[in-house]
């Protein structure tokens, strides 16, 4: 009975170190941990004192007790347990998530809130909503997103608009896909009952990953524009879209930028341009701070309504 308490005391102290991986840097320093993922230019490495993300350029040789997946920049996947410098180049991915090798869908999104509400020698109530969903596989990806602005002084409305968009992007390769967009705008105050458009794209996916995404878009569409008290005006545009993040301070500050412009093709002295740029900061369990700049350019609006229209959010809200 003895001898089994020690043997089960030595196999208890032991056993930690069977599952062990290890990082040797190029500094020479070796850490001890767990290869979680490798996401873009960082490895995700679990230790006894927390969870790191380590540039991929420090890392010299990995060498792990269970075999890693690892995809590679032609698409190809093995199995290995070790990795040294001679391989790193072509290395896009550790442990990547099961959509890049064509297992099933990931979801993504967020839903944010803007609220104002002050009273006493000023009456004023501001709400504004947005939110988007995304489905991701290694060929397709489905996006919904949408936005609804309600400003009120006074016990009067001085703000009401939304938006909302619908897009399928099919991944000819690794960075290049063709999409299929509808949009519609609806502005009370800038004259708008709604501005219809669909139609092709393609674009270029420059990066996609947690630390940085960047996106662009070139496409062609038919629009219905109809502003209150003047017939409907039918014409063909062409538009583009930017969506732009990326972490100044790592998994604590980003930077957001989103474009989405309108040309009319048929009078070049036409076109529309909004943005969405601002810094976010991610809290706890999901919820997210950010402090956003929304911008919207009409060079030919309404009779009445101005070119320009510039609006400062506070948000918060929830990403998963």
């Amino acid at each position: 009975m003895r001898f089994l308490s020690i043997l089960f005391i030595f196999l208890t102290l032991l056993v930690p170190h069977l599952h062990a991986d290890t990082l040797l840097m190029k500094n020479g320093d070796r850490l001890t941990g767990i290869v979680l993922q490798k996401d873009g230019k960082h490895l995700s490495f679990k230790t006894d004192y927390g969870t790191f993300n380590i540039a991929w350029a420090k890392v010299e040789e990995i060498s792990s007790d269970n075999p890693m997946i690892v995809l590679h920049g032609d698409g190809t996947t093995e199995d290995l347990r070790s990795v040294q410098s001679i391989d790193q180049k072509d290395i896009e991915w550790i442990n990547p998530a099961p959509w890049r090798l064509g297992d099933g869908y990931q979801f993504s999104g967020n839903a944010n809130l803007a609220l104002q509400l002050d009273r006493g020698n000023t009456d004023k109530d501001e709400i504004e909503v947005d939110g988007k969903v995304t489905a991701r596989s290694l060929y397709n990806r489905f996006s919904l997103w949408g936005e609804k602005q309600e400003h009120e002084s006074a016990g009067a409305k001085t703000a009401d608009n939304w938006l909302a968009r619908a897009k399928y992007d099919r991944f000819l390769n690794k960075r290049l896909f063709v999409a299929a967009l509808g949009a519609i705008d609806v502005d009370d105050f800038a004259s708008l009952d709604r501005r219809l458009r669909a139609g092709p794209q393609v674009g270029y996916q420059f990066y996609e990953s947690k630390p940085i995404n960047l996106s662009a878009e070139l496409g062609f569409m038919r629009i219905k524009e109809e502003f209150q008290n003047t017939p409907a005006d039918y014409y063909y545009g062409s538009t583009w879209l930017v969506n732009f993040d990326y972490y100044l301070i790592e998994d604590t500050l980003q930077l957001y930028h989103n474009q989405d412009g309108l040309w009319n093709v048929e009078h070049s002295d036409k076109y529309i341009w909004k943005s969405w740029t601002g810094l976010r900061v991610p809290l706890i369990y999901g919820i997210v701070g950010s402090g956003e700049v929304n911008f919207e350019y009409d060079s030919q609006p309404a009779a009445g309504a101005d070119k320009t229209d510039t609006t400062y959010s506070v948000k918060l809200g929830y990403a998963w």
